[in-house]
């Protein structure tokens, strides 16, 4: 989200807004970074992804409003729906500072299918969409898997796909079940009506 804030600032010099945005976004990541950094926080990680989550919510002042297809200028919708990604992921953003064994950004994952979707857009893929979609989801699996094994051979790739098969559960499910057990979803209140 902060490269979609650097295109907007980018694209439009004139509009101060945009580079103020970029700037306050970029400073509240530079905290999460040192907050997942800071070895003291052993307790706590938890209130400061929700000070950090605050802070986004605060600077999102366009969160919630409408775009007009007619009136509203590309740019501004652009703001506008990037502010509503910000918000509406809230929860998403800041997992790093609470589990500081996950990275803070996906740069390793993204240069890992980074040759993939270059291939994808270069149009050098399967003969039919539906080939060109299979191959593209098997090179993102292969190139995830890369970032998750110490030494990625065809030995430990074979033994995990056999992992899969056996237990129903890939190594994806397995991680994000670990965080969610980690960090459960906070429960709905009930709500009670009365007819």
């Amino acid at each position: 989200m902060i490269r979609k804030a650097i295109k907007l600032a980018l694209m439009h010099p004139e509009n101060q807004q945009y580079a103020a945005f970029l700037d306050d976004l970029c400073e509240i990541y530079r905290r999460a970074v040192h907050c997942r950094e800071d070895r003291r926080l052993s307790v706590g990680r938890e209130s400061k992804a929700h000070e950090l989550q605050e802070a986004i919510r605060s600077l999102c002042t366009r969160h919630g409003w409408a775009i007009d297809k007619n009136a509203t200028p590309d740019h501004e919708a652009t703001f506008i729906r990037l502010q509503n990604e910000l918000v509406d992921n809230l929860a998403c953003l800041f997992v790093f500072v609470e589990h500081p064994q996950v990275e803070p950004t996906n740069n390793r994952s993204e240069q890992n299918v980074r040759r993939e979707a270059e291939i994808r857009k270069g149009g050098r893929t399967s003969k039919t969409p539906a080939g060109a979609r299979r191959r593209g989801v098997i090179m993102t699996v292969l190139a995830s898997l890369r970032t998750r094994f110490a030494k990625f051979t065809l030995d430990s790739l074979l033994s995990e796909v056999q992992r899969w098969l056996a237990e129903g559960c890939s190594i994806f499910e397995s991680e994000l079940a670990e965080l969610q057990k980690a960090n459960p979803p906070p429960t709905e209140p009930a709500i009670c009506t009365s007819s």
